[in-house]
Protein backbone atom coordinates (compact mmCIF):
# COMPACT_ATOMS: atom_id res chain seq x y z
CA UNK A 1 0.00 0.00 0.00
CA UNK A 2 1.43 3.25 -1.09
CA UNK A 3 0.98 5.89 1.27
CA UNK A 4 0.37 9.95 -0.24
CA UNK A 5 2.92 12.22 0.98
CA UNK A 6 1.06 14.07 4.01
CA UNK A 7 -0.11 10.90 5.03
CA UNK A 8 3.77 9.40 5.46
CA UNK A 9 4.57 12.43 7.25
CA UNK A 10 1.68 12.05 9.50
CA UNK A 11 2.45 8.59 10.00
CA UNK A 12 6.40 9.03 10.67
CA UNK A 13 5.23 12.02 13.00
CA UNK A 14 2.69 10.24 15.15
CA UNK A 15 4.84 7.03 15.17
CA UNK A 16 7.23 9.00 16.76
CA UNK A 17 5.04 11.14 19.28
CA UNK A 18 3.63 7.37 19.98
CA UNK A 19 7.46 6.18 21.00
CA UNK A 20 8.12 9.60 22.56
CA UNK A 21 5.05 8.94 25.22
CA UNK A 22 5.75 5.20 25.44
CA UNK A 23 9.65 6.32 27.00
CA UNK A 24 8.08 9.48 28.80
CA UNK A 25 5.53 7.05 30.63
CA UNK A 26 8.21 4.30 31.66
CA UNK A 27 10.57 6.74 32.78
CA UNK A 28 7.77 8.45 34.69
CA UNK A 29 7.05 4.50 35.97
CA UNK A 30 10.44 3.81 36.91
CA UNK A 31 10.65 7.04 38.54
CA UNK A 32 7.64 6.05 40.97
CA UNK A 33 8.70 2.63 41.30
CA UNK A 34 11.95 4.15 42.92
CA UNK A 35 10.11 6.41 44.79
CA UNK A 36 7.70 3.56 46.29
CA UNK A 37 10.85 1.40 46.40
CA UNK A 38 12.38 3.72 48.53
CA UNK A 39 9.66 4.22 50.70
CA UNK A 40 8.89 0.71 51.66
CA UNK A 41 13.03 0.66 52.73
CA UNK A 42 12.94 3.66 55.07
CA UNK A 43 9.57 3.02 56.30
CA UNK A 44 10.70 -0.68 57.58
CA UNK A 45 14.52 0.36 58.46
CA UNK A 46 12.71 3.21 60.71
CA UNK A 47 10.82 0.66 62.20
CA UNK A 48 13.64 -1.29 62.86
CA UNK A 49 15.41 1.77 64.26
CA UNK A 50 12.84 2.31 66.41
CA UNK A 51 12.99 -0.49 67.67
CA UNK A 52 16.60 -0.88 68.31
CA UNK A 53 16.41 2.26 70.18
CA UNK A 54 13.32 1.77 72.79
CA UNK A 55 15.43 -1.43 73.84
CA UNK A 56 18.09 0.43 74.36
CA UNK A 57 16.43 3.04 76.13
CA UNK A 58 14.45 0.75 77.71
CA UNK A 59 17.17 -1.25 79.05
CA UNK A 60 18.93 1.74 80.27
CA UNK A 61 15.40 2.49 81.89
CA UNK A 62 14.81 -0.68 83.71
CA UNK A 63 18.45 -1.01 84.99
CA UNK A 64 17.79 2.42 86.83
CA UNK A 65 14.98 1.20 88.54
CA UNK A 66 16.77 -2.26 89.42
CA UNK A 67 19.17 0.46 91.13
CA UNK A 68 16.36 2.58 92.95
CA UNK A 69 14.62 -0.72 93.77
CA UNK A 70 17.99 -1.63 95.72
CA UNK A 71 18.54 2.17 97.01
CA UNK A 72 14.64 2.64 98.41
CA UNK A 73 15.26 -1.07 99.94
CA UNK A 74 18.06 0.71 101.74
CA UNK A 75 16.32 3.40 102.86
CA UNK A 76 13.25 1.87 103.89
CA UNK A 77 14.61 -1.20 105.47
CA UNK A 78 12.42 -3.25 103.79
CA UNK A 79 12.26 -4.68 99.69
CA UNK A 80 8.04 -5.07 99.90
CA UNK A 81 7.58 -1.97 101.29
CA UNK A 82 10.35 -0.09 98.52
CA UNK A 83 8.70 -2.28 95.65
CA UNK A 84 4.86 -0.79 96.85
CA UNK A 85 6.23 2.26 97.24
CA UNK A 86 7.83 2.60 93.88
CA UNK A 87 4.93 1.09 92.41
CA UNK A 88 2.80 3.96 93.55
CA UNK A 89 5.61 6.78 92.62
CA UNK A 90 4.84 5.29 88.98
CA UNK A 91 0.89 5.87 89.38
CA UNK A 92 1.55 9.21 90.17
CA UNK A 93 4.16 9.92 87.51
CA UNK A 94 1.73 8.42 84.85
CA UNK A 95 -1.08 10.74 86.68
CA UNK A 96 0.89 14.10 86.90
CA UNK A 97 3.12 15.84 84.59
CA UNK A 98 6.15 14.63 86.71
CA UNK A 99 8.34 11.88 85.52
CA UNK A 100 9.24 8.82 87.18
CA UNK A 101 13.44 10.27 87.65
CA UNK A 102 11.99 13.45 89.28
CA UNK A 103 10.10 11.97 91.69
CA UNK A 104 12.53 9.44 92.62
CA UNK A 105 14.78 12.16 92.92
CA UNK A 106 12.67 13.83 95.36
CA UNK A 107 11.74 10.94 97.42
CA UNK A 108 15.44 9.85 98.27
CA UNK A 109 15.82 13.99 99.28
CA UNK A 110 12.58 13.10 101.87
CA UNK A 111 13.81 9.41 102.74
CA UNK A 112 17.04 10.57 103.23
CA UNK A 113 15.83 13.36 106.03
CA UNK A 114 13.43 10.67 108.18
CA UNK A 115 10.20 10.32 105.95
CA UNK A 116 9.23 6.83 105.83
CA UNK A 117 7.28 5.03 103.13
CA UNK A 118 3.69 6.16 103.82
CA UNK A 119 4.68 9.60 104.40
CA UNK A 120 6.51 10.74 101.53
CA UNK A 121 4.03 10.70 98.46
CA UNK A 122 1.76 12.48 100.43
CA UNK A 123 3.94 15.13 100.90
CA UNK A 124 5.24 14.75 97.03
CA UNK A 125 1.62 15.84 96.36
CA UNK A 126 1.62 18.95 98.11
CA UNK A 127 4.84 20.35 96.90
CA UNK A 128 4.02 19.20 93.28
CA UNK A 129 0.62 20.96 93.63
CA UNK A 130 2.82 24.56 94.95
CA UNK A 131 5.35 23.77 92.31
CA UNK A 132 2.71 22.93 89.09
CA UNK A 133 0.36 26.33 90.99
CA UNK A 134 4.07 28.63 91.05
CA UNK A 135 5.81 27.46 88.31
CA UNK A 136 8.53 25.88 89.61
CA UNK A 137 11.10 23.28 87.98
CA UNK A 138 12.04 20.05 89.26
CA UNK A 139 14.88 21.35 90.58
CA UNK A 140 12.92 23.66 92.40
CA UNK A 141 10.85 21.17 93.77
CA UNK A 142 13.94 19.46 94.66
CA UNK A 143 15.45 22.55 96.67
CA UNK A 144 11.98 22.74 98.41
CA UNK A 145 11.73 19.00 99.80
CA UNK A 146 15.73 19.51 101.12
CA UNK A 147 14.29 22.39 102.98
CA UNK A 148 11.51 20.72 104.56
CA UNK A 149 13.64 17.88 105.25
CA UNK A 150 16.37 19.75 107.02
CA UNK A 151 14.04 21.44 109.22
CA UNK A 152 12.24 18.43 109.93
CA UNK A 153 15.23 15.92 110.79
CA UNK A 154 16.94 18.76 112.65
CA UNK A 155 13.91 19.93 114.57
CA UNK A 156 14.90 23.38 113.63
CA UNK A 157 13.86 26.47 111.53
CA UNK A 158 16.50 28.50 110.63
CA UNK A 159 15.95 31.61 107.95
CA UNK A 160 18.33 29.49 105.19
CA UNK A 161 15.71 26.70 105.16
CA UNK A 162 13.01 29.70 104.82
CA UNK A 163 14.56 31.53 102.54
CA UNK A 164 15.05 28.51 100.40
CA UNK A 165 11.16 28.31 100.21
CA UNK A 166 10.48 32.25 100.26
CA UNK A 167 12.80 32.79 96.99
CA UNK A 168 10.72 30.28 95.41
CA UNK A 169 7.49 31.66 96.11
CA UNK A 170 6.40 30.00 98.54
CA UNK A 171 5.49 32.72 101.76
CA UNK A 172 6.62 30.51 104.74
CA UNK A 173 6.96 33.19 107.29
CA UNK A 174 3.41 34.68 106.65
CA UNK A 175 2.19 30.97 106.88
CA UNK A 176 3.34 30.45 110.14
CA UNK A 177 2.36 34.33 111.41
CA UNK A 178 -0.87 33.04 110.30
CA UNK A 179 -1.28 29.66 112.24
CA UNK A 180 0.64 31.80 115.24
CA UNK A 181 -1.84 34.50 115.18
CA UNK A 182 1.67 36.62 115.28
CA UNK A 183 3.27 39.04 112.62
CA UNK A 184 5.76 38.38 110.57
CA UNK A 185 8.40 40.43 112.20
CA UNK A 186 7.26 38.19 115.52
CA UNK A 187 8.13 35.45 113.40
CA UNK A 188 11.37 36.38 111.85
CA UNK A 189 12.20 37.22 115.57
CA UNK A 190 10.79 33.50 117.16
CA UNK A 191 13.22 32.23 114.35
CA UNK A 192 16.33 34.08 115.26
CA UNK A 193 15.63 33.29 119.05
CA UNK A 194 15.17 29.14 117.49
CA UNK A 195 11.57 29.44 119.01
CA UNK A 196 9.89 27.41 116.60
CA UNK A 197 10.24 24.07 116.31
CA UNK A 198 11.22 22.23 112.84
CA UNK A 199 8.80 19.75 112.65
CA UNK A 200 5.94 22.37 113.88
CA UNK A 201 6.72 24.75 111.04
CA UNK A 202 7.06 21.74 108.46
CA UNK A 203 3.52 20.61 109.52
CA UNK A 204 2.07 24.48 109.12
CA UNK A 205 4.10 24.88 105.73
CA UNK A 206 2.89 21.68 104.25
CA UNK A 207 -0.62 22.13 105.47
CA UNK A 208 -0.71 25.95 104.40
CA UNK A 209 0.31 24.85 100.87
CA UNK A 210 -2.71 21.82 100.53
CA UNK A 211 -5.08 24.21 101.10
CA UNK A 212 -3.78 26.72 98.96
CA UNK A 213 -2.58 24.96 96.29
CA UNK A 214 -4.23 21.06 96.17
CA UNK A 215 -5.80 19.82 92.84
CA UNK A 216 -2.72 21.96 91.01
CA UNK A 217 -1.35 19.00 89.30
CA UNK A 218 -4.62 17.80 88.22
CA UNK A 219 -5.16 21.03 86.45
CA UNK A 220 -1.60 21.40 84.93
CA UNK A 221 -1.72 17.65 83.77
CA UNK A 222 -4.72 18.75 81.42
CA UNK A 223 -2.66 21.21 79.86
CA UNK A 224 -0.18 20.80 76.58
CA UNK A 225 2.47 20.60 78.37
CA UNK A 226 0.75 18.65 81.17
CA UNK A 227 -0.18 16.21 78.70
CA UNK A 228 3.07 16.38 76.68
CA UNK A 229 4.91 15.58 79.95
CA UNK A 230 2.62 12.90 80.59
CA UNK A 231 2.72 11.53 77.40
CA UNK A 232 6.39 11.03 78.01
CA UNK A 233 6.10 9.10 81.12
CA UNK A 234 3.79 6.62 79.09
CA UNK A 235 6.18 6.03 76.49
CA UNK A 236 9.01 5.78 79.04
CA UNK A 237 6.83 2.39 80.74
CA UNK A 238 6.67 1.21 77.38
CA UNK A 239 10.71 1.08 76.97
CA UNK A 240 10.81 -0.01 80.12
CA UNK A 241 8.72 -2.90 79.38
CA UNK A 242 10.79 -3.94 76.73
CA UNK A 243 13.83 -2.79 78.95
CA UNK A 244 12.21 -5.36 81.70
CA UNK A 245 12.19 -8.12 79.31
CA UNK A 246 15.46 -7.57 77.53
CA UNK A 247 17.61 -7.44 80.37
CA UNK A 248 15.70 -10.68 81.85
CA UNK A 249 16.96 -12.44 79.08
CA UNK A 250 19.98 -10.88 78.94
CA UNK A 251 21.41 -11.33 82.53
CA UNK A 252 21.57 -15.23 81.60
CA UNK A 253 23.68 -14.29 79.00
CA UNK A 254 25.81 -12.02 80.86
CA UNK A 255 26.25 -14.22 84.07
CA UNK A 256 27.39 -16.98 81.38
CA UNK A 257 29.62 -14.69 79.50
CA UNK A 258 31.08 -14.00 83.00
CA UNK A 259 31.63 -17.56 84.20
CA UNK A 260 33.02 -18.81 80.80
CA UNK A 261 35.29 -15.84 81.14
CA UNK A 262 36.32 -16.50 84.89
CA UNK A 263 36.42 -20.32 84.41
CA UNK A 264 39.39 -22.69 83.09
CA UNK A 265 38.19 -21.46 79.85
CA UNK A 266 39.02 -17.74 80.29
CA UNK A 267 42.56 -19.27 81.63
CA UNK A 268 43.14 -21.02 78.17
CA UNK A 269 41.77 -17.82 76.87
CA UNK A 270 44.17 -15.66 78.32
CA UNK A 271 46.85 -17.48 78.10
CA UNK A 272 46.13 -17.33 74.23
CA UNK A 273 46.06 -13.85 74.22
CA UNK A 274 48.68 -13.28 76.03
CA UNK A 275 51.20 -15.46 73.49
CA UNK A 276 49.20 -13.68 70.71
CA UNK A 277 50.18 -10.27 71.81
CA UNK A 278 53.98 -11.03 72.58
CA UNK A 279 53.83 -12.65 68.74
CA UNK A 280 52.46 -9.14 67.24
CA UNK A 281 55.13 -7.14 69.81
CA UNK A 282 57.77 -9.77 68.51
CA UNK A 283 57.01 -8.41 64.55
CA UNK A 284 56.46 -4.83 65.48
CA UNK A 285 60.06 -5.08 67.09
CA UNK A 286 61.21 -7.05 64.21
CA UNK A 287 59.92 -4.13 61.75
CA UNK A 288 61.33 -1.36 63.59
CA UNK A 289 64.63 -2.97 63.79
CA UNK A 290 65.13 -3.52 60.04
CA UNK A 291 64.26 -0.06 59.73
CA UNK A 292 66.96 1.37 62.03
CA UNK A 293 69.49 -0.94 60.62
CA UNK A 294 68.69 0.52 56.92
CA UNK A 295 68.67 3.90 58.05
CA UNK A 296 72.32 3.22 59.83
CA UNK A 297 73.66 1.62 56.55
CA UNK A 298 72.33 4.89 54.83
CA UNK A 299 74.60 7.40 56.75
CA UNK A 300 77.51 5.51 56.80
CA UNK A 301 77.51 5.18 52.80
CA UNK A 302 79.70 7.68 50.79
CA UNK A 303 76.88 9.34 49.40
CA UNK A 304 75.03 10.33 52.56
CA UNK A 305 78.65 11.93 54.05
CA UNK A 306 79.11 13.50 50.44
CA UNK A 307 75.62 15.02 50.81
CA UNK A 308 76.25 16.07 54.20
CA UNK A 309 79.61 17.81 54.10
CA UNK A 310 77.60 19.88 50.57
CA UNK A 311 74.85 20.42 53.13
CA UNK A 312 72.93 19.19 50.74
CA UNK A 313 69.70 18.54 53.22
CA UNK A 314 66.97 17.63 50.32
CA UNK A 315 69.91 14.40 49.33
CA UNK A 316 70.34 13.42 53.02
CA UNK A 317 66.69 13.12 53.05
CA UNK A 318 66.20 11.17 49.50
CA UNK A 319 68.57 8.47 51.32
CA UNK A 320 66.99 8.65 54.47
CA UNK A 321 63.43 8.03 53.21
CA UNK A 322 64.78 5.44 50.46
CA UNK A 323 66.45 3.64 53.35
CA UNK A 324 63.47 3.56 55.70
CA UNK A 325 61.67 2.32 52.62
CA UNK A 326 63.88 -0.20 52.36
CA UNK A 327 64.04 -1.84 55.61
CA UNK A 328 60.22 -1.99 55.19
CA UNK A 329 60.31 -3.69 52.55
CA UNK A 330 63.13 -6.03 53.41
CA UNK A 331 60.83 -6.32 56.83
CA UNK A 332 58.07 -7.85 54.36
CA UNK A 333 60.34 -10.40 52.91
CA UNK A 334 61.21 -11.82 56.87
CA UNK A 335 60.03 -14.90 57.89
CA UNK A 336 58.04 -12.86 61.06
CA UNK A 337 55.79 -11.14 58.07
CA UNK A 338 55.40 -13.69 55.94
CA UNK A 339 54.11 -16.07 58.43
CA UNK A 340 51.69 -13.22 59.59
CA UNK A 341 50.46 -12.93 55.97
CA UNK A 342 50.31 -16.60 55.44
CA UNK A 343 47.74 -16.38 58.76
CA UNK A 344 45.83 -13.86 57.49
CA UNK A 345 45.42 -15.80 53.99
CA UNK A 346 44.84 -18.96 55.66
CA UNK A 347 41.70 -16.74 57.80
CA UNK A 348 40.46 -16.03 54.82
CA UNK A 349 40.64 -19.16 53.15
CA UNK A 350 39.24 -20.60 56.10
CA UNK A 351 35.78 -18.20 56.23
CA UNK A 352 35.40 -18.82 52.58
CA UNK A 353 35.19 -22.58 52.74
CA UNK A 354 33.38 -22.50 56.15
CA UNK A 355 30.34 -20.25 54.23
CA UNK A 356 30.38 -21.63 50.59
CA UNK A 357 28.97 -24.73 52.88
CA UNK A 358 25.74 -22.83 53.83
CA UNK A 359 24.51 -19.94 51.94
CA UNK A 360 21.89 -18.59 55.13
CA UNK A 361 25.53 -17.69 56.73
CA UNK A 362 26.34 -15.14 54.41
CA UNK A 363 23.57 -13.80 51.90
CA UNK A 364 21.26 -12.15 54.60
CA UNK A 365 22.09 -8.72 53.44
CA UNK A 366 21.80 -9.76 49.87
CA UNK A 367 18.28 -11.20 51.23
CA UNK A 368 17.22 -7.99 52.80
CA UNK A 369 18.01 -5.97 49.91
CA UNK A 370 16.02 -8.35 47.36
CA UNK A 371 13.18 -7.38 49.52
CA UNK A 372 13.60 -3.50 48.77
CA UNK A 373 14.28 -4.03 45.47
CA UNK A 374 10.91 -5.10 45.31
CA UNK A 375 8.31 -2.30 43.92
CA UNK A 376 4.79 -0.81 43.48
CA UNK A 377 3.56 -3.90 41.59
CA UNK A 378 4.94 -6.25 43.86
CA UNK A 379 3.02 -4.36 46.27
CA UNK A 380 0.00 -4.53 44.68
CA UNK A 381 0.22 -8.29 43.67
CA UNK A 382 1.34 -9.52 47.60
CA UNK A 383 -2.33 -7.58 48.48
CA UNK A 384 -3.91 -9.13 45.69
CA UNK A 385 -3.30 -12.13 45.89
CA UNK A 386 -3.87 -12.36 49.69
CA UNK A 387 -7.30 -10.66 49.13
CA UNK A 388 -9.30 -11.45 46.42
CA UNK A 389 -7.32 -14.18 44.11
CA UNK A 390 -6.40 -16.75 47.05
CA UNK A 391 -10.41 -16.65 47.29
CA UNK A 392 -10.63 -16.69 43.63
CA UNK A 393 -7.63 -20.03 43.39
CA UNK A 394 -9.96 -21.62 45.75
CA UNK A 395 -12.87 -21.21 44.28
CA UNK A 396 -11.72 -22.16 40.79
CA UNK A 397 -10.07 -25.87 42.20
CA UNK A 398 -13.49 -26.32 43.81
CA UNK A 399 -15.15 -25.89 40.68
CA UNK A 400 -13.19 -28.45 39.06
CA UNK A 401 -13.67 -30.75 41.66
CA UNK A 402 -10.65 -30.02 43.76
CA UNK A 403 -8.59 -31.35 40.68
CA UNK A 404 -10.65 -34.26 40.34
CA UNK A 405 -12.47 -35.51 36.91
CA UNK A 406 -16.35 -33.96 38.20
CA UNK A 407 -15.03 -30.75 36.64
CA UNK A 408 -15.88 -28.07 34.07
CA UNK A 409 -13.64 -28.70 31.46
CA UNK A 410 -12.70 -32.72 32.79
CA UNK A 411 -9.06 -31.36 32.82
CA UNK A 412 -6.59 -31.68 36.41
CA UNK A 413 -5.50 -28.22 36.75
CA UNK A 414 -2.54 -29.67 38.68
CA UNK A 415 -0.72 -31.50 35.95
CA UNK A 416 0.59 -29.22 32.71
CA UNK A 417 4.87 -30.06 32.94
CA UNK A 418 4.40 -30.09 28.72
CA UNK A 419 2.68 -26.98 29.23
CA UNK A 420 -1.38 -25.69 28.30
CA UNK A 421 -2.20 -24.24 24.89
CA UNK A 422 -5.31 -22.17 26.21
CA UNK A 423 -6.09 -21.12 29.63
CA UNK A 424 -10.02 -21.81 29.45
CA UNK A 425 -11.27 -19.80 32.27
CA UNK A 426 -10.20 -17.03 34.80
CA UNK A 427 -8.81 -17.29 38.10
CA UNK A 428 -7.14 -20.83 36.55
CA UNK A 429 -5.22 -21.91 39.40
CA UNK A 430 -1.42 -23.33 38.34
CA UNK A 431 1.71 -23.76 39.81
CA UNK A 432 4.32 -22.61 37.59
CA UNK A 433 8.17 -23.77 37.80
CA UNK A 434 11.32 -21.59 37.45
CA UNK A 435 12.14 -20.50 33.66
CA UNK A 436 8.63 -20.84 32.68
CA UNK A 437 7.11 -18.15 30.63
CA UNK A 438 3.21 -16.67 30.87
CA UNK A 439 1.90 -14.73 27.90
CA UNK A 440 -0.78 -12.24 27.99
CA UNK A 441 -3.70 -12.43 25.85
CA UNK A 442 -2.72 -9.78 23.39
CA UNK A 443 0.88 -12.17 23.20
CA UNK A 444 -0.82 -15.38 22.81
CA UNK A 445 -2.99 -14.25 19.92
CA UNK A 446 -0.39 -12.49 18.22
CA UNK A 447 1.60 -15.99 18.70
CA UNK A 448 -1.45 -17.67 17.48
CA UNK A 449 -1.53 -15.28 14.33
CA UNK A 450 2.73 -16.22 13.74
CA UNK A 451 3.13 -12.40 15.66
CA UNK A 452 1.86 -9.14 14.24
CA UNK A 453 2.22 -8.05 11.07
CA UNK A 454 3.03 -4.70 10.24
CA UNK A 455 3.87 -3.29 7.07
CA UNK A 456 4.95 0.14 6.78
CA UNK A 457 6.00 2.25 3.59
CA UNK A 458 7.11 5.61 3.69
CA UNK A 459 7.05 7.87 0.97
CA UNK A 460 7.32 11.17 -0.17
CA UNK A 461 9.37 12.36 2.78
CA UNK A 462 12.67 13.82 2.11
CA UNK A 463 16.25 12.33 3.74
CA UNK A 464 19.05 14.79 3.17
CA UNK A 465 21.88 12.31 2.49
CA UNK A 466 23.75 9.85 0.51
CA UNK A 467 22.21 6.76 2.24
CA UNK A 468 19.71 5.45 -0.24
CA UNK A 469 17.80 3.05 1.89
CA UNK A 470 17.48 5.27 5.17
CA UNK A 471 13.69 5.24 4.20
CA UNK A 472 13.80 1.39 3.86
CA UNK A 473 15.35 1.38 7.74
CA UNK A 474 12.69 4.13 9.18
CA UNK A 475 10.27 2.11 8.05
CA UNK A 476 11.56 -1.37 9.68
CA UNK A 477 12.16 1.13 12.75
CA UNK A 478 8.73 2.24 12.92
CA UNK A 479 6.82 -1.05 12.05
CA UNK A 480 9.10 -2.72 15.03
CA UNK A 481 7.73 -0.44 17.44
CA UNK A 482 4.24 -0.90 16.64
CA UNK A 483 4.71 -4.50 17.02
CA UNK A 484 6.29 -4.01 20.10
CA UNK A 485 3.37 -2.02 21.48
CA UNK A 486 1.07 -4.58 20.04
CA UNK A 487 2.38 -7.47 21.84
CA UNK A 488 2.65 -5.48 25.19
CA UNK A 489 -0.71 -4.50 24.75
CA UNK A 490 0.21 -0.38 24.91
Amino acid sequence: MALGPGIGTAIGAAAGAGLGAISGAAQNLQKQDDAFRSYVQEAAESQLAQRDSDITSGSSIAAGRETDLISFSTLFKDRGVAQDYLKGLVDMANTTPFLYDDLTAMSKTLATYGYGAEGILPVLRTIGDAGAALSMSTSDMSMVAQALGRMRSSNKTTLEYINILNDRGIGAVGMLAEAKGKSQGEIYDMISKGQIAGTEAVEIILQALTDSFAGSMREQSRTFSGLSSTLEGMEQEMQNAYGEGYNEARNKGLQDQIDWLSGKKGEAQEEANRAIGAWQASLENAKEESIRKAVDDAMETGDYQKAKAAGDAAEMGRILMQAKVKGMNEYNASDGAQEALAAEKALVDGIRADAAMNEDYWDAGYERGQWFSKGVAAGIADGMKLAANATAIQSSWEAFGGGGNNSYFDIDPGRFAVGLNRVPYDNFPALLHEGERVLTASQARAEERGGPTVQVTVTGNSFYGSDAAMEDRVAQKVAREVARAVQLGL
